[in-house]
């Protein structure tokens, strides 16, 4: 009996121990194992993506390397789901993006970068479905949008604004409404120099009624009537 005790440990010691590469491996079924080999894999890899399985699954944390052996990602799996940070970088070791995860969903804040470190767009997640706020910037720093999701479908107020390469200057450029995905209520767009550029309305994603287009200079330039989302009817002042 003490024999075959040993005998066991060994065993379990080697299969553990045991370190192959990620090209090593075939996936069947949602579950790794090595090519030509019918138990599922247990130990590390090593290469260009390293980490851990256990019986066939990825178990903690994953590291992914570019070719020039720069980090590329960080992942955490438990049991073969998603489970915690997700973090990627670009090849300059700048950080590109970071999210986590719950249960194999999206959870929480999810943010980009551009390569040179200013921040993207940030966005949030419940359950894996896109939720609240969405903030995406200029590569400047300033503001370019700001929406809001519900369900994964865009809700709510959403407005644009311009770019502005020296003096930061707050000036929106588009400001409209959805509702459950679909472009509802007021539509207004202007230039930089704040004058309108064009006004409109629409109704569950379809124009409707008047859409006025203006010059540069605040003059009317052309008024578009519009019924169930086709024209019917264009008249220019110009």
């Amino acid at each position: 009996m003490k024999y075959l005790v040993i005998i066991i440990l060994i065993f379990t010691s080697v299969s553990w121990g045991e370190v192959v590469s990620y090209n090593d491996l075939i996936k069947k079924k949602g579950i790794y194992y090595k090519i030509n080999k019918n138990i599922p894999f247990s130990g590390n890899i090593v290469g260009t993506i390293q980490g851990k399985f256990k019986v066939g699954k990825k178990d903690g944390e994953f590291v992914k390397y570019y070719k020039n052996k720069q980090l590329l990602s960080k992942i955490n799996y438990k049991n073969n789901r998603l489970e915690g940070d997700w973090v990627e970088y670009f090849r300059n070791g700048n950080l590109l993006s970071k999210r986590k995860y719950l249960n194999n969903k999206l959870e929480g804040e999810y943010s980009k970068y551009y390569s040179f470190g200013q921040i993207m767009s940030k966005r949030n997640y419940k359950e894996g479905i896109l939720e609240g706020k969405y903030f995406k910037y200029h590569k400047n720093g300033q503001l370019h949008i700001e929406s809001s999701y519900k369900k994964n479908k865009l809700d709510g107020e959403f407005t644009s604004y311009h770019e502005y390469e020296f003096n930061e200057i707050i000036q929106i450029k588009v400001k409209k409404n959805y509702m459950a995905g679909n472009i509802n209520g007021n539509y207004i767009e202007f230039y930089e120099n704040r004058n309108l550029r064009s006004k409109g309305f629409y109704n569950n994603g379809k124009i409707e009624g008047e859409y006025y287009n203006y010059e540069r200079n605040g003059e009317l330039k052309k008024k578009i009537t519009y019924l169930n989302g086709n024209i019917i009817k264009i008249r220019k002042y110009h």
